[in-house]
């Protein structure tokens, strides 16, 4: 009979028994779908294997916290700050293995480093655990304005071989001060302010382009819109993924001046109703989804988690109630987005 290890969270998603179109996992034991918390309950999956990052307050927590307010073990989904598939959370740093192999910022934010690296009963210089696959050797320190690997920081002489001291600052400071870069997936304000994309070359960390860093998931558009005189346009149809650059009416911009400039504009997922209706409202009366380019009515807009209809009130003669209930009960018109035939903006 096979006997399988029990998996942790991420061993799930890296070796494709999470799907992420349904949030749910293939058991090989039984040959069966079943949802993360059976995963967890029948033994294929190790709770304590994996932490998971908050994203409000960046504090670790375990899978049975996490499952009380941001992990959903039904849908296997996180539900903030968006709903999101797992494995786009891990692309995003919020998963986090509790025991090696682990990238080094997935160490320092554990607490696992103190002039090396903390193992059972001993502890293990930077370049010894890197070398000994404990440490993965990816992208994440922030230098000469662009990503370079703990190795590489080594061998250039920006980082300790024992300690991993970083420019001479202790690694958990240099996370602090954005040195040290936790997340594998970058928005594309992200990049920019970190160095992972470059407005000389127009490319991104590794010398590769806008289209080749969306498809290796280095770069996350889904929440980007580019602001035209016609209304908002998703980054992904816009932006020229081959050059790194904007076309504007008045020439070309990199995506750093763009920003600068207010041509590109990066939103929360959910959006505020007022933030909505400035960037993602159309002449057309739907709302612009950037994650898919499609035009979405405020309900469907709500249901899609574009707009947040928990924290947005409307004001009723009963009293006051979510956008959600709001539109539930027709109080806001589901389509046309009207309050009592006012359209939303007014």
């Amino acid at each position: 009979k096979l006997k399988l290890s029990r998996k942790s969270l991420i061993e799930l998603i890296t070796e494709e028994y999470y799907n992420p179109k349904t949030g749910l996992v293939l058991d090989p034991r039984k040959d069966e779908i079943i949802t993360l918390k059976q995963c967890l309950d029948t033994g294929f999956a190790n709770p304590n294997r994996t932490k998971i990052r908050d994203p409000k307050n960046d504090a670790l927590l375990t899978i049975n916290e996490a499952s009380e307010e941001l992990l959903d073990l039904e849908k296997g989904i996180l539900t903030y700050p968006y709903k999101m598939t797992l494995d786009v959370a891990y692309s995003k740093g919020y998963l986090l293995p509790t025991q090696p192999p682990m990238t080094l910022p997935e160490a320092v934010m554990q607490g696992l480093i103190d002039n090396g690296l903390i193992l059972p009963g001993k502890t293990l210089g930077i370049k010894r655990s890197l070398e000994g696959g404990l440490l993965v050797d990816s992208p994440c320190l922030v230098h000469d304005s662009g990503l370079i690997t703990p190795l590489e920081a080594i061998d250039g002489g920006a980082m300790d071989a024992q300690s991993g001291d970083f420019r001479g600052m202790p690694l958990d400071k240099a996370l602090i001060s954005g040195f040290l870069v936790p997340q594998k997936s970058f928005t594309v304000k992200e990049a920019v302010s970190t160095g992972v994309y470059s407005p000389k070359t127009g490319l991104f960390s590794g010398g590769i382009t806008t289209n080749a860093a969306i498809q290796s998931g280095l770069l996350d558009p889904d929440t980007t819109i580019i602001r035209t005189t016609d209304g908002p346009e998703s980054f992904k149809d816009s932006a020229d993924k081959e050059t790194g650059r904007i076309a504007t009416q008045k020439g070309e911009l990199d995506f750093s001046e763009a920003f600068r400039k207010g041509v590109i504009a990066d939103l929360p997922r959910p959006a505020g109703i007022v933030q909505a209706c400035e960037e993602l409202l159309t002449g057309i009366g739907l709302f612009l989804d950037p994650r898919t380019g499609s035009y979405l009515t405020l309900d469907e807009a709500v249901k899609e988690q574009l707009i947040d209809g928990i924290n947005t009130l409307v004001d009723t003669p009963q009293g006051t109630i979510t956008l959600q209930e709001a539109l539930k009960r027709k109080v806001v018109d589901p389509n046309s987005g009207t309050v009592q035939g006012l359209p939303l903006k007014d």
